[in-house]
């Protein structure tokens, strides 16, 4: 893994590297790869939790928040989880584990009570479907373009448990990722560790252009977030199977 030295990370990485290459003995047992789709990482925890939908009410709609993913000090510097206990969250967020390890603040979803525009589809969840609940706009994180009104929208869950979602996609409760529900997220890797043959972290990478956008869960092998990339942008590269450095302007929505 080869990160800009002028990188946050790249000191954290090296270290990482040592202690890897200093602990991980011929005999040691690893878990198995991820599902199908995944890059064949393993994982060093044993199992995933998932959160339910928040039921919070308030007097307005408010659309779940998100941040760069970051390393929090957990003592492992593989580890680049956004945080490591509640108090690493801001605003009233708590601090959840989403993959096997790896753990993201998940922030209120706080319900709508009233109208407050014309445009609004509910006023409150009674006025929503069965399964559905009424909060304020835009319900899933945004990224590019005119900036969406807050209106108040229906919405339903994605998934209930990783069950419900296709291949190796995780399944993140709302308020995590800037979602107002659950969603569907891929993962190409568990746990906050890829293994002993990568000797890299498994992390949550984002859109470039937009922070706030999950792209899924991947080793990172040379980035995962633009500034690891000195003049140009991280950036998940298909043909790689993980983010890659990419030269020049990310290609960003007007």
């Amino acid at each position: 893994m080869s990160f800009p030295a002028s990188s946050p990370r790249f000191g954290l990485f090296s270290l990482g590297l040592w202690l890897a290459l200093g602990g991980a003995g011929c005999g040691e047992e690893t878990s198995e790869p991820a599902g199908a789709g995944g890059s064949g990482a393993s994982s060093t925890t044993a199992s995933t939790s998932t959160s339910a939908t928040s039921g919070t009410t308030a007097t307005s709609g408010s659309a779940a928040t998100s941040s760069t993913t970051t390393s929090t000090g957990s003592g492992d510097p593989l580890d680049l989880s956004e945080c490591q206990g509640d108090t690493d969250c801001p605003d009233g967020a708590t601090c959840v584990d989403v993959n096997a390890g790896f753990k993201l603040c998940k922030h209120p979803v706080l319900e709508a009570t009233r109208c407050a525009d014309p445009a609004d589809e509910c006023c409150n969840t009674t006025e929503c479907g069965t399964g559905k609940k009424c909060v304020a706009g835009p319900p899933t994180a945004h990224c590019g373009g005119a900036q969406p009104r807050m209106n108040n929208v229906c919405v339903a869950d994605e998934c209930a448990t990783q069950s419900d979602c296709p291949g190796a996609a995780l399944c993140m409760p709302a308020g995590t990722v800037g979602n107002a529900m659950n969603v569907c997220v891929p993962a190409a890797c568990t746990g906050t560790f890829c293994g002993q043959e990568s000797l890299s972290p498994c992390a949550l990478l984002r859109d470039p252009c937009c922070q706030s956008v999950p792209i899924g869960f991947y080793c990172v092998s040379e980035c995962i977030q633009n500034a690891d990339c000195p003049g140009g942008y991280c950036e998940l590269s298909p043909a790689d199977g993980g983010p890659k450095c990419q030269s020049g302007s990310a290609p960003c929505p007007p």
